[in-house]
């Protein structure tokens, strides 16, 4: 788990560097990644179907990243 938020951590500090994302606590938005791509894939593992995983995604997205105007 904590290779997943490293990589998610120098993804969003890249990110923002690119002015992708603005600015923000790359390590809270890493753990927070982790979490809901956890949380997906103990729900797939359980047994949710795509339909019920696929709404989850972009909202999680947009959490994370910041809604789209």
């Amino acid at each position: 788990m904590a290779s997943f938020s490293a990589t998610f951590t120098e993804r969003f500090e890249r990110a923002e560097r690119d002015g992708e994302l603005s600015p923000h606590a790359p390590d809270a938005l890493a753990q927070i990644a982790t979490a809901a791509l956890n949380t997906l894939a103990v729900r797939a593992r359980t047994g949710a179907s795509a339909a019920v995983l696929d709404p989850l995604i972009d909202p999680a997205v947009d959490v994370i990243c910041g809604q789209a105007d």
